[in-house]
């Protein structure tokens, strides 16, 4: 319990100060848990629980089970020189993680109820405040205290590592954002999505708690990242469903009526923004396209000339060059049944390596590091594509099933047993499963977690004990 605990309280730091362990990521969260994990084995506790859990060992024996069978295949595509870095990275960063999903999953559920969320609210108030108050420093020397800025950049080594292949990343301070003791910021919206599931819970018991998930958005904007806001956004709508659905109950037709036009303004302050982005982002459709185009050829044996690119994912930063991978994974995940295999994806990029990519935004610098790497690994955008380009869709419908039963799971019981807090961290999954869109699973290992929590807190085991500060769900007459 104890490696559990500090695994999530620890989990800003991505960098050991004192010792580097070897074979592993320098994460102080990463050996501690494996610790934890290897005592609970040793404990022997788990013995005779799992055969309640048999749902949880298929889907994920058969997602770990894909993995390794599309690395298999990957690798006799590639150089076989570097197949121990790759059994390495997905035993590294693919199979452990989702072994610390287990071992929460089945520990949480051998636990007392209670026991179990007051450990789990204990490593969240560690993990919150610490980084609620580098935030707040943070937001301070954005407004000019030059000194805390000095303080804040002299700190850094101590728990962030900043030091890389090519260069300085993540600097030791990003100017007019935050991201607290995480390296980036989007690495901060997903880490601390957890926290926002605890405060809204706590809302069900006293509405003031309200302050504190507006206080949650409000760092989000400062961070100025997609991940937070995705996440923030669903976490709401999904939350606000059961007052939405009580007041449906009293006055239905007027509640029709009002929602009808609230959509309708909604779409279309939403059309009115982003239509100038729209019609610019057909652009970066047409370059993808030739990109494309470009990279089928190549594979077929042919030998194309190299798309020419017009600026057009200069002009579009981040979304556009987030686009062209998303598309580039597609395209390599639906070239091979089971995907080209854990950290291969670069190597379906590689005949980019004879064409300069000018006014090719990010793209050009992503092609560059991937052709100097051995395993010609490339950034991981999206994890949704990720899984497709490296597992093949067989790989993203399993991972997919295994959030989808987890998901269900914890909404059914939190509807049958009126459980606000559950349903709280319910609505953070799906959270979570939105940022997805714009971070990979390598810089959010959190979800691993707190996917293992969920599960446990949601079996029916926990139905007949109430959770701390206000676990019951809001009554009707409190519309």
């Amino acid at each position: 319990m104890a490696c559990a605990f500090l695994s999530l309280a620890l989990l800003s730091f991505d960098v050991f100060p004192w010792y580097e362990v070897p074979f592993m990521p320098p994460r102080p969260m990463y050996p501690l848990a494996c610790a934890g994990m290897l005592l609970f084995l040793i404990s022997g506790r788990w013995y005779g629980h799992m055969r309640e859990h048999r749902w949880l060992l298929l889907l994920w024996a058969a997602l770990i089970g894909c993995s390794v069978l599309s690395t298999w295949l990957g690798l006799r595509e590639v150089p076989h020189g570097i197949a121990p870095a790759v059994w390495l990275g997905l035993a590294r960063w693919f199979i452990v993680p989702f072994c610390f999903l287990l071992w929460w999953a089945v520990m949480f559920s051998c636990l007392p109820v209670r026991c179990g969320k007051h450990l789990f609210q204990a490593a969240l108030l560690v993990l919150g405040l610490s980084n609620f108050a580098h935030i707040i420093l943070e937001i301070l020397a954005n407004h000019g205290a030059t000194g805390i800025k000095d303080f804040l950049v002299s700190i850094n080594p101590w728990f962030r590592m900043e030091c890389i292949g090519h260069g300085w990343w993540p600097p030791p301070y990003f100017t007019d954002r935050v991201r607290g003791l995480f390296a980036e910021p989007s690495h901060m919206a997903f880490g601390l999505l957890p926290v926002l599931g605890l405060l809204l819970a706590k809302c069900a018991g006293n509405r003031l708690w309200l302050l504190g998930v507006a206080g949650w958005g409000l760092i989000m904007w400062q961070s100025k990242v997609l991940t937070g806001a995705v996440a923030f956004a669903l976490v709401c709508v999904m939350a606000g469903i059961p007052w939405y659905l009580t007041i449906w109950r009293r006055y239905s037709r007027k509640v029709f009526v009002l929602s009808c036009v609230l959509l309708l303004l909604a779409g279309a302050g939403c059309w009115t923004i982003l239509q100038p982005k729209f019609e610019r982002f057909g652009a970066v459709a047409q370059e993808t396209d030739s990109i494309l185009h470009f990279l089928e050829d190549s594979h077929a044996g042919l030998s194309p000339q190299c798309p020419k690119l017009e600026g057009a994912l200069e002009r579009n930063g981040s979304l556009g060059i987030r686009y062209v991978c998303t598309r580039l994974d597609m395209a390599a995940g639906l070239s091979r049944v089971l995907g080209t295999g854990f950290y291969l994806r670069g190597f379906y990029w590689q005949p980019l390596d004879a064409c300069s990519l000018e006014r090719g935004s990010e793209l050009r610098g992503f092609a560059r590091q991937a052709g100097e790497d051995e395993l010609r690994r490339v950034p991981p955008l999206n994890e949704y594509s990720v899984l497709l380009a490296e597992f093949g869709v067989p790989g993203l419908l399993l991972f997919l099933g295994l959030c989808g039963m987890l998901l269900w799971r914890s909404v059914r019981f939190a509807a049958r047993n009126r459980d606000w807090y559950v349903y709280a961290m319910a609505c953070v999954f799906l959270g979570m499963l939105g940022a997805f869109i714009s971070t990979g699973l390598m810089n959010a290992l959190v979800f691993t977690f707190f996917a293992g929590y969920l599960y446990a807190v949601s079996g029916e085991r926990a139905g007949a004990v109430d959770a701390p500060g206000g676990a019951q769900a809001p009554q009707q007459e409190r519309g």
